[in-house]
């Protein structure tokens, strides 16, 4: 496997059979593209993957529908993120239901943040922390994806025995291309280290803390969940005060408060993907370096009129 693979669509399951038999292929169901991006190239060559969600649902707003019962039904495996973003799933008649999140070294973890909306906390003060619940929006550092690597093929194992070879070759493959990533993700966005930034929702904060840039404020800490019109005032307030110059929002959710804010507060804002499965977002890489891109274009101060130099 290459990073070629990190940038390559993932298999179409419409045509495998979800039931394996003796000939034939297991299928393993997610729940959102980034999962399906993660998991089908440590399936590749044994194990098709089928996605739930499509690219403008939320995980945190959607309700399973009865083709999703009927996807899930022959399943091998179930793979989600946690019981906080889409645990839901577990109301489908899956054979076996498995978290992704728990996979992430508690050293690599970082803790929701508080419910005033603000966030000092980087993934090295809080290693292993009990404080809080674990930010489940892990898959958007490859760093955080590559560390769950071998208790992914170790799942997989268990499951699919037969197929305990193909999973952990394609697990050490992509651990190598995931590194390559993240060096061509580390130098995207060099310029604009240490920048200061807000989120309408804590979805992209293991980016990030990854490519250190400062999470100043967060407009709606529990997602899918509008703050008061205090908690609103008093954002707009430190907001005025802390250097941050642009909000990212997200496609998934609305983002009424956060572009009320963003007007209030003098601040650009810039939407950005955390689930993809578009073109131009369909693996991986696409998705990472898409946000990365856009991320750097709203930083970036704009070059000086030659007139003016």
């Amino acid at each position: 496997m290459s990073v070629g693979l990190l940038f390559s669509g993932c298999q179409d399951a419409s045509s495998s059979k979800s039931v394996p038999g003796e000939n034939e292929t297991p299928v393993i169901t997610t729940t959102i593209p980034p999962l399906g991006m993660i998991l089908e190239p440590v399936a590749e060559g044994r194990s098709t993957v089928r996605v739930l969600l499509g690219p403008g649902d939320s995980p945190h707003t959607y309700e399973p529908s009865p083709s999703d019962v009927r996807a899930v039904s022959g399943s091998l495996l179930l793979m989600h993120t946690d019981r906080h973003l889409d645990g839901w799933v577990a109301t489908l008649p899956a054979e076996r239901t498995v978290a992704l999140a728990p996979m992430v070294p508690p050293s690599e973890r970082l803790a929701m943040p508080s419910g005033d909306g603000t966030d000092s906390t980087r993934s090295g003060e809080h290693a292993g922390h009990d404080h809080g619940e674990m930010d489940p929006h892990f898959w958007t550092s490859p760093v955080t994806v590559r560390s769950i690597l071998p208790a992914l093929a170790d799942t997989l194992c268990a499951a699919d025995p037969a197929g305990c070879t193909e999973y952990q070759t394609n697990a050490e493959a992509m651990a190598t291309d995931l590194e390559a990533l993240d060096v061509q993700l580390a130098s995207l966005l060099k310029p604009v280290q240490g920048e200061r930034v807000v989120l309408s929702q804590p979805f992209f904060r293991y980016f990030l803390d990854r490519y250190d840039l400062d999470v100043a404020d967060i407009v709606e800490p529990l997602p899918a969940k509008e703050p008061s019109p205090q908690q609103i005032s008093r954002q707009i307030r430190r907001l005025q005060q802390n250097g941050a110059r642009v909000l990212f929002t997200q496609a998934q959710l609305p983002d009424r408060s956060a572009r009320a804010v963003a007007d209030a507060a003098g601040l650009s804002t810039v939407n950005l993907d955390p689930i993809g499965g578009v073109e131009g977002r369909a693996t991986y890489g696409e998705l990472l370096v898409y946000n990365a891109e856009r991320i750097l274009s709203s930083l970036q101060p704009e070059p000086t009129p030659a007139s003016q130099r």
